[in-house]
């Protein structure tokens, strides 16, 4: 799953992911890790692993730099990792240029903290891409943009019933649940999410799995 290099040079573009495969009761749970601090970090990782529950955290490698011990935890807790750039720029908003570099920083960045490779999976920040991201985005060898069909927006905060009625109303198999590890009250909504959801049947599992022969 990189970007294919054609005779004349060119990478073939990068897909974009908004939903995985439907023909299992599964649901991909993504975090971003960016911003300013680390807020409620570990105690989503806590809660994660009790429920025995991989999810893919996308990093951003500035984030990563900051915080080197908690970024190493996430991996050694067996979660997936991806892109989600260096800098947190608005890819629309740069050249093509400025875009694969600030995507390969993050890249090293992250590969620099953890050991791991954050490609092929790319979350644009603002979740903002063009023509011009996608092209960017597979030069850099990302085959897939992770988008998200889920967003109880928890990075503003609301309470915690408003973020589990945002989910619990409207998951259906093949979601991808976009969820921010520094919220407040995401590793409680998470932990929620995570019970309820297998009462009704679903499987949790990595964004590599669910878009598997997408």
């Amino acid at each position: 799953m990189t970007g294919s290099l054609h005779s004349d040079g060119a990478f073939t573009p990068s897909v974009i992911i908004y939903r995985g495969r439907t023909s299992h009761n599964e649901i991909a749970l993504t975090y971003d890790c960016g911003g300013a601090n680390c807020g409620e970090t570990q105690d989503l990782l806590k809660r994660l692993s009790r429920n025995n529950v991989k999810a893919t955290f996308f990093l951003v490698g500035e984030w990563a730099e900051t915080y080197p011990e908690l970024t190493s935890a996430i991996v050694e807790d067996g979660h997936e990792i991806g892109n989600h750039s260096y800098s947190h720029p608005d890819f629309t908003q740069i050249s093509l240029e400025e875009i694969i570099i600030d995507i390969r920083r993050g890249e090293e960045a992250i590969r620099r903290v953890t050991g791991v490779e954050s490609c092929p999976l790319l979350r644009c920040p603002y979740g903002s891409f063009n023509v011009k991201t996608l092209e960017a985005a597979g030069r850099a060898g990302y085959s897939h943009i992770i988008q998200w069909s889920v967003d109880p927006r928890d990075w503003e905060e609301p309470p915690l019933d408003s973020i589990l009625s945002r989910v619990l109303r409207t998951v259906q198999a093949g979601d991808i649940v976009l969820l921010h590890s520094y919220a407040k009250d995401t590793p409680r909504a998470s932990d929620i999410i995570i019970q309820t959801l297998v009462i009704r049947g679903f499987r949790f599992v990595t964004v590599s799995e669910i878009i598997s022969n997408v």
